[in-house]
Parts: C-alpha cells; sequence; structure tokens
C-alpha cells in the first residue's frame, strides 16, 4: 500500500511520478520550444483518490514548456488487473483531462488512442465519460483542427465510432472528429 492510495492494487507510486520527472525534464531539455509532434503512453486506473486524475500530478511533465507543440497523441490503457466494476474509480477521461490540462492551448490536432474500449464504455459517463473530455477540449483548445479517437477493430467499430461521435458533439460541430481503428500501427 502506498501513501497516496488505501487500494494495495495502486498502479501509483513514488518511483512512478519520481520517472515522470525526469521524463519531463527530458521533454523540456529536448523538446522545449521545437518539439512539434508528441506521443505518450500511460496506464490511467482511475482509481478514487490517485493523483493521476489530479492535474497537479502531470504538472512535472512540462508539457506547457512545449510551447511550438501542434500534434499531441495521447494513448490511455488500462492497467494490468483494471476491474472497473470492482474498485470504485473515476472515469478515464478525468486522467486524460488532468494530462491535457498541461499542453498549449495552441494544439492543431490530437489523437486519443482507446485500445481498451468497449462499444458499451463510449457512451458510458462513469466509465469512460467523453461527455466532459468534449467540452473540456472546446474550452481548452480553440485552435483545435483535427480531434482523432483511435479504437479497438472489432466487430462493434462502426457502432462504436457513431457513438464516439454522438458523444463528442460539440468537437464534431466545430471540427472534424475522425473516429479510426486501432491495429498493431499504432502501437505507441
Amino acid at each position: 500500500m502506498d501513501l497516496y492510495s488505501p487500494y494495495p492494487e495502486s498502479t501509483f507510486d513514488k518511483r512512478n511520478h519520481d520517472a515522470l520527472r525526469v521524463l519531463g525534464d527530458l521533454l523540456e531539455y529536448a523538446g522545449g520550444k521545437t518539439l512539434l509532434h508528441l506521443s505518450l503512453p500511460f496506464s490511467v486506473g482511475g482509481i478514487i483518490q490517485q493523483p493521476e486524475g489530479n492535474p497537479e500530478h502531470w504538472r512535472v511533465l512540462r508539457l506547457h514548456k512545449l510551447e511550438n507543440l501542434e500534434s499531441f497523441c495521447l494513448s490511455i490503457h488500462k492497467p494490468p488487473g483494471y476491474l472497473s466494476h470492482v474498485t470504485p474509480h473515476t472515469p478515464l477521461s478525468t486522467g486524460c483531462i488532468a494530462i491535457l490540462t498541461h499542453v498549449p492551448t495552441t494544439l492543431r490536432t490530437l489523437t486519443l488512442v482507446l485500445p481498451d474500449i468497449t462499444e458499451e464504455s463510449i457512451q458510458d459517463r462513469t466509465g469512460l465519460n467523453l461527455q466532459a473530455l468534449d467540452a473540456f477540449c472546446v474550452a481548452r483548445f480553440p485552435h483545435l483542427a483535427k480531434l482523432e479517437i483511435v479504437l479497438p477493430c472489432d466487430a462493434a467499430f462502426e457502432r462504436s465510432s457513431n457513438a464516439v461521435i454522438n458523444a463528442m458533439y460539440e468537437c464534431n460541430e466545430r471540427r472534424k472528429v475522425d473516429v479510426r481503428q486501432w491495429d498493431q500501427a499504432w502501437r505507441t
């Protein structure tokens, strides 16, 4: 058990935060004013009381220092052993929003890779809550020209794609929401 969560299965510990800090140092040093495109994979469990849903937790990545960032790809994976029906949790969108809070507002393309998402979870406000992500993106990124959502390639892709477009209504009204199929090429 760690200091941040009463759950022994917690995916967060001090080493993870230290690793984020080191990655933030690298991004600021190597990218700073020159990095245009960035792709980051994260495992976000959404367990209540974990810091990953808090924007302050992600500040150490220093994404705000990437002043010329034009495109950002965020791949969100559920951690191994994640059981949403067993453990109280916050929506996965909460972790996405916490990270995106630090991305410069000049962003033009945002790609969210969600390979673990099911058709049912797309409309679920307690599991994913795309509606909150939709409202956040419209408010945070006025220059966003393209929002890509990458979903699993399965038999329900067409229905899932339509559900995403319906859930991301505001973004779809203001700019094109592109829903794509996840395959091996999207490993980040």
